[in-house]
């Protein structure tokens, strides 16, 4: 699966439901600079938002979490990044087709010359 985040609160943020199922364990994530980090787990570290993580609009109670990260942060060059891109939307072509028009979303990632560039297309 492959999700962006413009804002690291929206990354730092999930419902206590989903942390519970470790959807954060072994997750690959590569910042705005190309730099790579494995999360090895994720912990709770407060409610987010008023009202104790009560929200009108979403489901669950959300909380902050912070992450256990491995220590061998690597490097993915622009490149790397694109054809990993271009590995996940082809194969589940029929998946992201409900969101966007994957062959437009390859064109735009192919013209891309940054990794900003790259997580502006998905937003």
């Amino acid at each position: 699966m492959i999700y962006f985040f413009s804002r690291e609160d929206d990354f730092k943020s999930t419902n206590e439901s989903l942390l519970s199922k470790k959807i954060f364990q072994n997750v690959t994530v590569v910042d705005s600079i190309g730099n790579i980090y494995k999360i090895v787990n994720a912990k709770k570290v407060g409610w987010k938002g008023f009202f104790w993580g009560y929200h009108l609009l979403k489901k669950g109670r959300q909380i902050k979490v912070e992450f256990e990260i491995e220590n061998d942060i690597q490097k993915m060059s622009i490149e790397d990044l694109k054809t990993l891109l271009f590995q996940k939307l082809t194969m589940n072509k029929s998946f992201y087709g409900n969101f966007w028009v994957v062959d437009e979303l390859l064109s735009s990632i192919k013209e891309s010359n940054s990794y900003e560039k790259i997580i502006e297309i998905f937003q």
